[in-house]
């Protein structure tokens, strides 16, 4: 009678460690039951995902706001050491001109009057297209 108690509280025990971990939890029961409690429980001790499932969910997501802590400093990064394409002169994003040669870093789109770089050809804003002028003359 103990031990038919014995193995219960160790089924019960390993059906609940069996669902929070991810194990196959039908495998493990009737294992527990065949092998009567205490020879499954130690090998099942040995052999199980040291971590829950929430464990590795709160991994995942910790994974997920390095990434994005990453390409966060990255992005100021990119922002904070902007260099004119013409002289080298380090520039801000939100810069129209570069204060030290004059050259044009963006253009100010004639629909909504927001910034936009120089070379793209419709404005992220509004939609409108933007025509590129001309470059006249040959290239040598």
């Amino acid at each position: 009678m103990g031990a038919a108690v014995l193995v219960a509280v160790i089924l019960i025990w390993i059906i609940k460690d069996t669902s929070r971990r991810g194990a196959n939890t039908l495998v493990w029961s009737v294992f527990t039951v065949i092998g009567l409690g205490l020879l499954p429980l130690i090998i099942y001790f040995l052999v199980r995902d040291p971590l829950t499932l929430d464990d590795h969910m709160a991994d995942k997501l910790n994974n997920d706001v390095l990434k994005l802590e990453r390409s966060y400093y990255a992005f100021l990064m990119d922002e904070q050491d902007r260099k004119c394409p013409v002289c080298g002169h380090e520039v801000k994003s939100r810069y129209r001109f570069c204060p030290a040669c004059s050259n044009e870093l963006h253009t100010v789109c004639p629909a909504c009057g927001e910034l936009m770089e120089t070379n793209w050809k419709s404005c992220p804003h509004c939609g409108h297209k933007v025509e590129q002028p001309e470059v006249k003359g040959e290239l040598v």
